[in-house]
């Protein structure tokens, strides 16, 4: 297909729509667009996405524009939730054929509202929406400040980029951690008047029912996984990429397993795929840990509960985050969690009460955090018990008023 080219749209029991009004004609609703060029699969910004649309279905009408795989064309599917999907191919960051595009598909669609969910998307979504006269929000799951990888070159082009929307082209900004938000404000970057804080939120439901077969899960999962009973099990869950830090915890595991022939013996569950896969599993040959590493792929939600549910501890040592979703479903678990001081770790993870917050590739404190809750039982139950009381902090109720509070915001100023 043709770059930024539109395929018909899948329609999922949604009305006809008129292309003159940015409301329902029949119920007099709102439209909200989500807009995506990344690829939506079925991970946790598509699970809240779902979750915004289930309980805000009777006051808006929702749309989802972008690169939708057919997973999550399905989840949407098996909802009883009123969706209209827009099918787009993946398009460079500046195409301005594709903004020409977007603005007739908002106009043909009667969008009220434009809410994009990552860079591409919002470059791009937020231009054709200020052109189409639609008002526009942004999430920021992903922020140009946060990649450690640019140069000072391509950061200050990104920068006068982003203050560039912030400032004029966006309505509305919403950060989902105050990390995030304090260092867009400390380098003028945004409006305070126009951006807010909402954090990511999970359903905890599926982990508390799993939480009540927590010595079965734990005695199964192992066993189909190969893993002594008797072991301390510490499980990671995101994307096989660099950002990750995958490699300093096979470094970390590496340390504890020479250092400490007294300790418990501590196992790795990997959960996820990507383009590192394949190096992460030679350097864990190179260390001679492979027996103690399981790459267990990209899982459906309900094998992350299974596993989350019989480990003993959850570790995330990135070099970069936003606010992950994998540390909200760690807490669910009730797992004490080791992550790194980036983006909003601190947020969800307090050194000490639920968990480890340990300098970004300091390898040694992290395997000093591994050896401390693998040989402390007691620790990790009572971060475990913490890490239950923390997830309350983020509940899907709060972030669902939160956002409508910012939609009903913004519909007001442009009615």
């Amino acid at each position: 297909m043709h770059s930024g080219s539109q395929q018909p749209p899948v329609p999922l029991r949604h009305a006809r729509l008129a292309s003159s009004s940015h409301t329902d004609t029949r119920s007099m609703k709102p439209r909200v667009v989500f807009l995506s060029f990344a690829t939506l699969k079925v991970g946790g910004i598509e699970r809240q996405l779902l979750q915004l649309v289930e309980h805000l279905r009777e006051r808006y009408s929702f749309h989802v524009a972008g690169v939708i795989a057919e997973e999550f064309a399905r989840a949407v599917r098996s909802t009883d939730a009123a969706i209209a999907l827009h099918p787009m191919a993946r398009v460079s960051k500046f195409n301005l054929i594709a903004v020409h595009r977007l603005q007739r598909l908002f106009r043909q669609i009667g969008a009220g509202l434009v809410h994009t969910v990552e860079p591409r998307s919002r470059l791009l979504g937020h231009l054709a929406a200020r052109r189409a006269g639609i008002p526009a929000v942004h999430t920021f799951h992903m922020s140009a400040l946060s990649y450690d990888d640019l140069s000072p070159l391509r950061q200050r082009f990104y920068q006068r980029i982003e203050a560039v929307y912030n400032q004029h082209l966006s309505d509305r900004l919403i950060f989902v951690s105050h990390h995030d938000y304090g260092r867009y404000a400390e380098q003028g970057l945004l409006r305070p008047d126009n951006a807010t804080v909402i954090h990511n939120a999970i359903d905890p439901s599926p982990f508390t029912a799993a939480r009540r077969e927590r010595a079965r899960l734990r005695r199964t999962v192992r066993a189909e996984l190969g893993i002594p009973e008797e072991a301390v099990l510490s499980c990671t869950v995101g994307r096989l990429s660099v950002q990750k830090g995958i490699d300093y915890l096979l470094q970390a595991l590496h340390q504890v397993a020479s250092r400490s022939p007294d300790t418990p013996d501590l196992f790795a569950t990997i959960v996820g795929d990507g383009e590192e896969r394949e190096r992460l599993a030679e350097q864990a040959r190179a260390l001679g840990i492979t027996e103690r590493v399981r790459f267990l792929g990209a899982r459906p939600l309900p094998d992350v509960v299974r596993i989350l549910t019989a480990s003993d501890l959850f570790v995330l040592p990135s070099r970069f985050e936003c606010f992950p979703y994998s540390i909200l479903e760690a807490l669910a678990a009730g797992l004490p969690c080791v992550v790194s001081d980036v983006g909003g770790n601190r947020e969800s993870v307090e050194h000490g009460y639920n968990g480890f917050v340990l300098p970004r590739g300091d390898v040694p404190a992290l395997a000093s955090a591994l050896e401390r809750l693998t040989r402390d039982a007691d620790l990790r139950a009572t971060f475990g018990r913490h890490a239950l009381e923390k997830i309350q902090a983020f509940s899907v109720d709060h972030m669902i008023r939160e956002t409508e509070a910012v939609y009903r915001s913004v519909l007001q100023t442009h009615p």
